[in-house]
């Protein structure tokens, strides 16, 4: 009962800080320094400045009000079972109109926790990424790209299972896990009911491919197989890579998005742009680019089956990612590229690529453990 009486206590002591700080803050001009400091996000917050000009609010030890210390009381200044907000320990002035002395008292009682709190953590957080990092010094990236110890004990046989150093990625989200078949239609397939040969040939320079696209077997083959190849991907997300989640944001050290919005600039290519790519051509350039994206070192020219199937696992997200954005249909026809344009985009991948892999000597076991280190401080 009593447990139940002082949660419902603090709480309307907590609503009565924050309607008295609401007030003030509503008082505030936009020239206030105070004020400008909080919203820059310099320093401080809404309730420091509720603190400073309504109403300090309660005091609390160990998550709960002020305990009675003296005979079934706080303060010899207060009638005995006196459980009112006063007598344990709230402040109803501000630090501006300044506190009476029991409120002060009660102030110091909180703040002394707070004190007490940082001096023992600052050392058990000090030994904990003391322990870390003597744990984890000597582990470090190889000539190989396998993450091992001093000892040659291998912790990953490729860092982070993709390669790619922190520092070099950025979080993306990946439409094609949540589309359903129709969509995907619309989005990836080329071949859909929607496009009809005079369709087609306001996307093309050469009226002719539009022709060919409509007649050619053997191009109508390729561009069943990347659409089909693509609801493979989607699958693939679903059942084996976001298997216990519904999240679709993934890390990518290649923002594709970014890339095409470059490339579109410097090409200078327009909503009413035509473009001069062949479908088939689009799907084989991609393919070839896709294959030549190595995590594994040495990897070109050797066929060794194992560390085939190493480098294709490592690199999956990101060429199911890059597909999903590269496909002809979406080149073609959303983004409107050209052959220079996507010549280039498919540079900037593969150097935007080979710029984030981590770096043989990385010491990976230190910045883990300062990462795990500098936020627990």
């Amino acid at each position: 009962m009593i447990e139940s009486f002082e949660a419902q206590i603090n709480q309307q002591l907590n609503d009565a800080r924050d309607k008295s700080g609401n007030i003030a803050l509503e008082d505030l001009s936009n020239t206030n320094r105070l004020r400008n400091m909080v919203q820059a996000g310099s320093k401080g917050n809404n309730i420091n400045i509720s603190q400073i000009m309504a109403c300090v609010g309660q005091q609390n030890v160990e998550g709960k009000r002020i305990p009675f210390g003296f005979n079934k009381r706080t303060l010899p200044h207060f009638a005995k079972d006196d459980f009112g907000p006063e007598s344990k320990g709230f402040v109803e002035n501000s630090y501006f109109l300044g506190l009476s002395p029991q409120e002060l008292y009660f102030h110091a009682m909180g703040g002394r926790e707070g004190l007490i709190d940082t001096a023992v953590k600052t050392a058990e957080t000090g030994y904990l990424s003391r322990k870390l990092m003597k744990a984890l010094e000597d582990v470090m990236v190889k000539y190989d790209g396998s993450v091992r110890t001093s000892r040659e004990h291998i912790i990953q046989f490729i860092y982070g299972e993709d390669g790619v150093s922190g520092e070099h990625v950025e979080d993306m989200t990946i439409d094609l896990m949540k589309m359903d078949d129709h969509a995907m239609d619309r989005k990836y397939n080329f071949l859909s009911r929607d496009l009809d040969q005079e369709r087609l040939s306001q996307f093309f320079q050469d009226p002719e491919t539009a022709k060919e696209i409509a007649s050619d077997p053997i191009i109508a083959k390729t561009l069943r197989d990347e659409y089909e190849s693509i609801k493979q991907d989607r699958e693939t997300l679903r059942n084996s890579i976001f298997k216990m989640t519904s999240d679709d944001s993934i890390h990518m050290p290649i923002n594709l998005k970014r890339i095409i919005q470059n490339a579109k600039r410097m090409f200078e290519i327009g909503q009413r742009a035509k473009s001069d790519l062949r479908p088939t051509d689009v799907v084989q350039k991609l393919e070839q680019t896709l294959k030549e994206l190595y995590v594994i070192p040495g990897l070109q020219g050797r066929n060794h089956q194992l560390l085939i199937d190493a480098n294709s696992d490592s690199t999956m997200l990101l060429r199911i990612y890059i597909k999903s954005i590269l496909n002809s249909k979406n080149v073609i026809i959303n983004e409107k590229l050209n052959s220079s344009s996507f010549d280039w985009i498919l540079g900037e991948i593969k150097a935007k690529f080979e710029q984030s892999l981590v770096h043989p000597g990385e010491m990976v076991g230190s910045v883990a453990a300062q990462s795990l280190g500098e936020p627990a401080t």
